[in-house]
């Protein structure tokens, strides 16, 4: 599964622990897309992303929507009507989160790819 993840770039070292201790705890397959905004691309990059990403994780949206491009990102990913998860605070929202990543995480695809992995 693939997760893009809006953040704010100083808070992306406990983003990154939360949301991989979240994928392996749930024994998920989960690559999360940390985009890095410092350069001429960010947009580009973000749009492909975001398209390629089946779930957009919003970590604390109140600090997002204070960056131009995190908000650009967001409003992208609501116009391209993807499933957004927004996390205010991991703390308290963990459990929502599991749920909503459980809800839509391709099991089917995963059992398909690991027998045909091992069958051949």
């Amino acid at each position: 599964m693939k997760i893009f993840v809006i953040h704010r770039f100083e808070d992306r070292h406990n983003v990154k622990k939360n949301l991989n201790s979240l994928a392996k705890e749930l024994s998920l397959d989960i690559n999360f897309f940390f985009l890095s905004n410092t350069n001429n691309e960010w947009k580009k990059k973000a749009k492909k992303a975001i398209l390629s990403s089946e779930v957009v994780i919003i970590y604390d949206t109140t600090k997002c929507i204070k960056s131009p491009n995190s908000k650009w990102e967001i409003e992208f990913a609501k116009s391209k009507h993807k499933k957004i998860i927004e996390i205010a605070n991991y703390n308290n929202d963990s459990l929502k989160v599991k749920q909503e990543i459980l809800s839509i995480y391709h099991f089917d695809k995963e059992f398909n790819d690991c027998i045909v992995y091992k069958l051949s």
